[in-house]
């Protein structure tokens, strides 16, 4: 299945690498290297993540980083493409982060 980063997705990725970055270099390429292993896993297996956050956005998914999973990536499956939308750190409060989120985009 094609696999597709949108730019808030890759931001958050050259975020959270300079942030790793800035405690240890060698963490924050491991870090790439997992994200990369993760969208392969999501690539072979789609329907893998949970949909725990369905309540929040129809359809949303999520998928730890294998090694960091302090960091959950955040995706939808339309028509045969898996849609990377965010790579956010578990902790936070995911369920005010989306809502506000979403409610933006369908404002633009």
């Amino acid at each position: 299945m094609k696999l597709v980063q949108r730019r808030r997705a890759v931001e958050d990725i050259d975020e959270h690498a300079a942030y790793i970055a800035e405690r240890n270099t060698r963490a924050a390429y491991q870090f790439l290297d997992k994200v990369e292993q993760a969208f392969e896993v999501l690539r072979r297996h789609p329907g893998i993540g949970s949909p725990r956050l369905d309540h929040i956005v129809s359809g949303l998914r999520a998928w730890p980083v294998s090694g960091f999973e302090s960091y959950v990536i955040l995706y939808f499956m339309t028509r045969g493409v898996v849609q990377v939308v965010r790579i956010v750190q578990a902790a936070r409060d995911l369920e005010e982060l989306l809502k506000g989120q979403w409610e933006e985009e369908s404002r633009s």
